[in-house]
């Protein structure tokens, strides 16, 4: 079976970028091999085509700070200093630079031009430089600017914005918050704006009435459409210093039948293992099963609660006790069995959660059930079938679909029901109706009992964490997927679920670490 082709589902992706979803593009760009300092090269010389043609002969004041937009205006200063006049201004100096990309672009300018580092209290030079410019081209903060400037920054915002120059600012003026758009202090009132990618939300939420155009700087479609480490950092949310187990998340599994009692444990486990390792996450797990497996599962671990119902198998009669559980997501499913009873006890369980305004994930058998009830699904819901239990929901076989039709498929039944679906297999489909996700395995590592189980507690325990079902489906699957990866580089096809749940320990917290300068 050929691979999906990405062009044709680029409508997918993000029209428009939050500064998260920014890093995790760049992240995810990394991965694909085109680093930091290439990205920069890419948006330096974007910025600079389109300035030489929009300014000819133009004399060019560039105001450069040290983060990754700085970096960015050096690389577009010293791509347009054949063309035209340009004066460089480097807010500090080479000494105060932390990032190497910035330190590089500044280093490859400051061979061909002079740089004037203007230091904390100096303006003199930004002065005079602005009266004698014809443009003024902003690279001093870009999307990863928080809270007030400093006084300093914002002197020199001020002068520029004075000297009546036409302004260009790149990616987002200078001052202005890049997700909301206001400013809580000084920013640069920009004439021009160029985009790095993609439009920035807080443009749409500012006051800027300039004119905008959007640079492609490079980015693959397959940084936005493919899973990558940068999908694990937007979904993983640091944990405050006075967080206790209550209020950094806490999940519920309902499962165990009569067929089985392992299911549930794995499931528990990597909600609280994902999390603990990730540093941000579920601390508190409970399992919600028969009486007669409670006992085996408390034995299994002691680091969940169970809390028992008295029949065997889950039915309306036991389903408010939930209610008495603390939880944000309830993951159900796993091991629950088949049957009219159960199916509707699942049902009835799903209704009371949305009606509580809890977040649900459906797998294994309580996707049986919700064939039979696809009136309760909504945007709470995830729902993690594989190819038969696709086939059961939507009523098409799917055993001889290609990827683009699976992929469309998912994306369909998603916006239908509006809801997260994750259609498990080599190639997984994450959508919910409006963006799409690919997770390509490099294995078939995973192919073995239980490992499903523990996806469904990862992506449940991310939900705890941050109440984003698409962000939060796409970061479990590629955590769980880069898992199966690397286990089968040591353990080959002799893996067990056990074995994905202490890779959840050792991966998790190092993809979700880090952001990265850019932009």
């Amino acid at each position: 079976m050929q691979k999906l082709s990405l062009g044709e589902f680029s409508i997918y992706t993000d029209k428009i970028l939050s500064s998260s979803s920014a890093y995790a593009i760049k992240a995810n760009a990394e991965a694909l091999g085109l680093n930091e300092a290439l990205q920069v090269e890419n948006a330096g010389a974007a910025v600079a085509n389109r300035i030489r043609k929009a300014h000819k002969n133009a004399k060019m004041l560039f105001i450069c700070g040290a983060g990754g937009k700085g970096a960015v205006g050096l690389s577009a200063a010293r791509h347009l200093s054949d063309y035209s006049e340009i004066v460089a201004c480097f807010l500090g100096s080479l000494d105060g630079i932390s990032n190497e990309t910035t330190r590089l672009n500044y280093t490859l300018l400051s061979d061909i031009l002079e740089i004037h580092d203007v230091e904390a209290g100096e303006s003199a030079i930004v002065k005079a430089e602005a009266r004698d410019a014809d443009i003024i081209v902003d690279a001093i903060t870009g999307i990863g600017l928080r809270g007030k400037l400093h006084e300093d920054t914002a002197k020199i915002i001020g002068i520029i914005n004075d000297a009546k120059r036409h302004l260009v600012s790149i990616d987002i003026p200078s001052g202005v918050n890049p997700d909301i758009g206001d400013a809580t202090g000084a920013y640069v009132h920009a004439d021009e704006l160029l985009a790095l990618h993609k439009l920035k939300s807080g443009i749409m939420g500012s006051t800027f009435v300039g004119s905008t155009t959007v640079l492609d700087i490079g980015i693959p479609i397959s940084a936005e459409l493919l899973t990558g480490a940068g999908d694990v950092r937007l979904a993983a949310l640091s944990r405050p210093a006075n967080a206790n187990k209550y209020t950094v998340g806490s999940v519920l599994v309902v499962g165990g039948g009569e067929e089985y009692h392992g299911a549930p444990i794995l499931a528990a486990n990597a909600a609280n293992s994902a999390l603990a390792a990730l540093r941000t996450g579920a601390g508190y797990a409970t399992i919600f099963a028969p009486k007669s497996k409670a006992e085996i599962i408390r034995k299994l671990s002691p680091n969940i609660i169970v809390r028992a119902y008295k029949d065997e198998n889950l039915s309306k009669d036991v389903v408010a006790g939930v209610e008495n559980i603390r939880h944000d997501v309830a993951v159900i499913g796993p091991g629950l069995g088949k049957g009219e009873d159960v199916y509707d006890g699942i049902a009835a369980l799903v209704e009371n959660e949305t009606r509580a305004g809890k977040l649900i994930l459906l797998d294994g058998d309580a996707i049986g059930a919700i064939a039979r009830h696809k009136r309760l699904l909504g945007k709470n819901i995830v729902l993690t079938p594989h190819h038969g239990e696709f086939s059961a929901l939507v009523g098409v076989d799917q055993k001889d679909a290609e990827p683009e039709q699976l992929a469309n498929r998912a994306i369909s039944f998603a916006k239908n029901y509006n809801c997260v679906i994750v259609l498990k297999g080599h190639e997984t489909f994450i959508s919910d109706g409006n963006r799409l996700k690919i997770n390509r395995a490099k294995s078939s590592a995973l192919a073995t009992m239980g490992t499903g189980d523990v996806l469904s507690g990862i992506i449940g325990a991310y939900l705890a964490m941050n109440r984003r079902p698409f962000e939060s489906a796409t970061a479990g699957v590629y955590l769980h997927s880069v898992i199966g990866d690397a286990l089968n580089k040591s353990h080959g096809n002799h893996i067990l679920a056990e074995d994905v749940i202490l890779g959840i320990r050792d991966l998790a917290g190092s993809l979700g670490s880090g952001k990265g300068v850019l932009v």
